[in-house]
């Protein structure tokens, strides 16, 4: 069962009460550690799955008897088309889910869209997927950077990146070391330490957002087979298979 920490008893009831449940496992912060570690005391858990490493790595240490599998987060590829090459789309600067100015500060640049404004998002799903064809660049920054009152160091692969890399934007930002090891190169461009100098950055990329475009289409190749449930959930069923499970 897909379950969250926060919600986990709602999202197990009352299945555990006749079954045996096999968690798994997303934003999983360490503010909910004591609660997993009850959670899986109280049902004598004997698997568990989660999507970030770091996570399951430390609830392993904690819970020892259960055996834990590492299953990085992915999408559905038919929700998220090629689009239109880079040079002929219209919104330079796409930013959709929570803020990153925290972070960078304010960025200027024309054609700058934040889907998320005063608090509500400003688009549906399908006016979203549209407007990721439509971007030529997005930000994505793990939310060790961009909440790290939350994540305490948690640094974890979000679906967000495959959503861009699916959709051909360029992506800047920084890229989890899970990503990284998942796609065997770095798909995002690190963007500059300080923050005087991310303005031009973005600008200077801009300029020429043309010669990225085989960039965004390697990226988009990568994403096809790498960063699909459909792959990811074949990993998952063999896994299981081998420790003994029937399905």
């Amino acid at each position: 069962m897909f379950v969250e920490p926060v919600s986990i008893r709602f999202d197990t009831f009352p299945y555990y009460a006749t079954h045996e449940v096999i968690p798994f496992i997303w934003d999983c912060w360490p503010c909910y550690y004591d609660k997993m570690e009850s959670w899986f005391n109280r049902h004598k858990t004997r698997t568990a799955i989660f999507t970030s490493r770091m996570e399951m790595e430390e609830m392993q240490k904690r819970y020892p008897q259960a055996k834990m599998l590492w299953c990085p987060e992915a999408v559905d590829a038919t929700l998220y088309k090629k689009w239109k090459p880079l040079a002929e789309r219209t919104i330079n600067l796409l930013e959709f889910g929570r803020s990153n100015e925290r972070v960078l500060g304010k960025i200027s640049i024309d054609n700058h869209v934040c889907t998320y404004v005063d608090g509500k998002f400003i688009y549906s799903n399908e006016e979203l997927y549209e407007a990721m064809g439509d971007a030529k660049m997005t930000i994505c920054l793990p939310k060790s950077m961009t909440h790290p009152d939350v994540a305490q160091g948690v640094e974890t692969l979000t679906q967000r990146y495959w959503e861009a890399m699916l959709s051909r934007m360029l992506i800047v930002g920084h890229a989890p070391k899970e990503l990284i090891d998942v796609c065997g190169y770095n798909p995002v461009l690190e963007l500059p330490d300080k923050k005087e100098e991310i303005n031009t950055f973005i600008l200077d990329i801009l300029s020429h957002i043309e010669d990225y475009q085989n960039y965004v289409d390697f990226n988009r190749q990568t994403a096809l087979e790498k960063g699909l449930w459909s792959i990811r959930m074949k990993g998952v069923v063999k896994w299981l298979g081998e420790i003994g499970y029937s399905l």
